[in-house]
């Protein structure tokens, strides 16, 4: 599957409610989600900068700043929080579905 990078910039927001048991899904901050304790989101500019957040240990947000690439298939995300390769199943313009490697 080609993906086009700028279908991609901007943030999304997990959608746990809506993973399958292989797949993660991400959605566009406007979406409508059912209340949640917190959520991991990323942001990713077109200069390949990367702002990834999630909820921290007292339920207060955490955010890292990093670096992000597209491969043929695969957005990588790199940050002080880590790195994580994701598999991208499809990419909408509201709805990301990736799938962790």
């Amino acid at each position: 599957m080609t993906v086009e990078r700028s279908s991609l910039l901007g943030t999304w927001v997990r959608s746990g409610e809506e993973d399958g048991p292989e797949e993660q899904v991400y959605r566009r901050p406007d979406y409508s989600f059912p209340p949640a304790r917190g959520r991991e989101s990323f942001e990713l500019a077109e200069d390949g900068t990367l702002v990834d957040r999630g909820p921290g240990p007292t339920d207060a947000p955490t955010e890292s700043a990093g670096e992000w690439e597209l491969g043929e298939s695969s957005l990588i995300l790199r940050s002080l929080a880590g790195e994580r390769s994701l598999e991208v199943v499809s990419a909408e313009p509201d709805r990301l579905v990736v799938r962790v490697r």
